[in-house]
C-alpha cells in the first residue's frame, strides 16, 4: 500500500484526489481480508506521510528548502532531493 500511494503521489498532488482514486479499490479489498475503513484509511494517510516528501508535485518543498537554509546557508534542492547514483 505504502508503494502504491507512493507512485500515485508521483502523479496526483493533492490528497483528496488520491483518496478518491484509490478508496473503491482499497476499501473493498482491505475488508475482504477483514480490515476495517477505518484502519485502510489511517493506513492510507500514514503511506500518503512518508512519499509527500518525494513528491515532485508537493507545493510546500520550495518553503521547505528555504527553511532548511536559514540554518545551513549551502542547503539546496539537490541537499535534500539527491538525484540517485547509477551503478
Amino acid at each position: 500500500m505504502i508503494l502504491l500511494t507512493a507512485v500515485v503521489n508521483l502523479l496526483i498532488g493533492s490528497a483528496a484526489a488520491k483518496w478518491a482514486l484509490m478508496e473503491p479499490i482499497l476499501i473493498p479489498m482491505l475488508m475482504a481480508v477483514g480490515i476495517s475503513p477505518e484502519l485502510a484509511q489511517a493506513a492510507y494517510r500514514l503511506s500518503d506521510s512518508v512519499s509527500n516528501i518525494i513528491s515532485p508535485l508537493m507545493v510546500f518543498f520550495p518553503l521547505i528548502v528555504v527553511y532548511c537554509q536559514r540554518y545551513v546557508k549551502s542547503a539546496g534542492i539537490g541537499t535534500l532531493a539527491p538525484p540517485k547514483e547509477l551503478h
